[in-house]
């Protein structure tokens, strides 16, 4: 279930940039806004650039805490803001119960205190 909410927002975001782009051709919505041809164009610019930077950095800061695609997501959505929930959420990886540290999964030792780990 939260594979299908992950990918409502990067439909909501596909939408919201098509009807950017479709309003980019419309005269009257142009005309609304001041006349030219620019504020329309620096909307569609600012949709892309949040998606293809926000959603990117969320997915990296996510992979660091084990949740990659939820990252991605927030990123999309909340953009610097979607970075710092994902910073301060719990992480997911798995950890060594003896020191706390994270452990490579299918590894058998911990690469941190040496201890072993049991599946």
């Amino acid at each position: 279930m939260k594979k299908i909410k992950h990918y409502a927002v990067f439909i909501v975001y596909g939408i919201l940039l098509m009807m950017a782009l479709r309003d980019c051709r419309e005269d009257a919505i142009v005309g609304s806004m001041g006349g030219g041809g620019e504020p329309s164009a620096s909307v569609v610019l600012f949709l892309l650039a949040w998606g293809f930077v926000c959603a990117p950095v969320g997915y990296m800061i996510g992979r660091w805490r084990g949740r990659a695609d939820e990252g991605a997501v927030y990123g999309m959505a909340l953009g610097p803001l979607g970075w710092l929930c994902m910073a301060f959420k719990e992480d997911h990886r798995p950890m060594c119960p003896e020191c706390g540290g994270v452990i490579v999964p299918g590894a058998r030792k911990c690469r941190h205190c040496a201890s072993v780990l049991t599946d």
